[in-house]
């Protein structure tokens, strides 16, 4: 099976890989590549990695890293491909709205057509027979309906509510790593199957033991749309030691406590380094997750070996097991409360870690999850086949 991935980075974490390197696009776009998956951010070259583990052919590109989506249209031949100078002044206007939210609703608007000129001829010059898109929100519909006519299937990711404007008929299956979109992605009349997040073991590799000098860490972003986060993070800074790395401060009401336990974005290895220093790390998911447990934060923090403190989601127990692999809570004064306990029991605490650690190596690793992507995958070339031979009988 030859499987594409177009996966998208946050542009923040991308312009930090591009700062400390001053001789980046100088590099070929392959080293330029290993520049960015080497920084550790988000799921790096998991997929492709342990798609190839999985026995499958697997390619993959950062299609908003635009140095490098350049530095390769020159390699093959697209000399003529990028954006006009007297355009420069609009493309970053665009970049802006886009980072900051003033961007038009409508998905892929933002997209030059240069950008998408490049990816065509990196889907014909691998030849794939899935393409595996990430963001679904960042290319407009018509551009994935000339990408499904260039693969047997075209797959996307999501795991938020459909936005308007998005259209997802293009697509002939959408995993989720949330259950309650996947139901909500078929009610719209798409494929839809769980695929849920995981951990990617190698990151051990580069991670050297630490004492834990921190006491509570949390890792996210703590904007003005997050309401039920702000609330208990808010509550908490009042009575546990926590301290914040994230985005979203500027958000923040003059008088917020969390002002002062802010301590910048963190990405890539940085984030798993500082998670591993934490005695507890909390996570609270957002508020579209709902009733489930599905964002990276509980493999992330299990995965270094650290406890995890979470919400209560009424799956969670089809991941870890409360109290022993994990610890969850309930509300703000439960949550304060375990916390304080757990810093008081050290003992408790790092046999929970321990054992986090071990359930999230043992089950939730993106080795396990390409196995399962390419179960799901297989299953629909098949059906495709079939498809295919049943409409060719009838046209005979």
């Amino acid at each position: 099976m030859r499987i594409l991935v177009l996966d998208t980075h946050y542009q923040e974490a991308l312009n930090q890989v591009y700062t400390a390197t001053p001789e980046f696009e100088s590099q070929s776009s392959d080293k330029q590549l290993k520049l960015i998956y080497n920084s550790g951010f988000g799921r790096a070259d998991s997929l492709t990695v342990n798609l190839r583990n999985a026995g499958c052919e697997a390619a993959q590109f950062v299609v908003n890293a635009l140095p490098v989506q350049l530095r390769w249209a020159r390699e093959n031949g697209l000399s003529d491909v990028g954006p006009m100078p007297e355009s420069k002044l609009r493309h970053l206007w665009r970049r802006a709205e886009w980072r900051f939210g003033l961007r038009t609703n409508t998905p892929g608007i933002n997209v030059a057509e240069w950008e998408m000129e490049i990816v065509r001829a990196q889907v014909r010059s691998f030849g794939p027979e899935v393409i595996f898109i990430c963001d679904v929100l960042y290319y407009p519909a018509r551009f994935h309906l000339e990408l499904k006519q260039m693969a047997r299937l075209l797959v996307g990711e999501m795991a938020y509510p459909i936005p308007p404007g998005l259209e997802i008929k293009p697509f002939d299956l959408i995993v989720s790593a949330a259950p309650h979109y996947v139901t909500r992605i078929r009610e719209a009349g798409v494929n839809s199957e769980l695929l849920r997040l995981g951990f990617e073991e190698s990151i051990l590799e580069h991670l050297d033991p630490t004492s834990r000098d921190t006491e509570v860490a949390f890792v996210g972003s703590v904007g003005k749309s997050h309401t039920q986060r702000l609330e208990l993070l808010e509550e908490l800074s009042r009575r546990v030691p926590l301290s914040i790395w994230g985005t979203g401060a500027d958000s923040l009401r003059a008088d917020s406590p969390l002002r002062a336990k802010m301590h910048g974005s963190l990405w890539g290895y940085d984030m798993y380094r500082q998670l591993q220093r934490s005695k507890i790390a909390l996570n609270i998911h957002i508020d579209m997750a709902e009733k489930f447990a599905a964002n990276m934060r509980l493999y992330e923090a299990t995965g270094v070996g650290t406890m995890l403190v979470t919400d209560w989601k009424q799956n969670l127990g089809d991941l870890f097991e409360d109290r022993k692999e994990v610890v969850a809570y309930r509300s703000i004064d439960e949550c304060a409360d375990l916390i304080t306990y757990y810093l008081e029991h050290d003992e408790e605490r790092e046999a929970i870690a321990r054992a986090g650690q071990r359930r999230t190596l043992g089950d939730h690793t993106y080795r396990q999850r390409m196995h399962e992507l390419v179960e799901i995958l297989d299953s629909y070339l098949r059906l495709s086949s079939e498809s295919d031979r049943r409409v060719s009988g009838n046209s005979a």
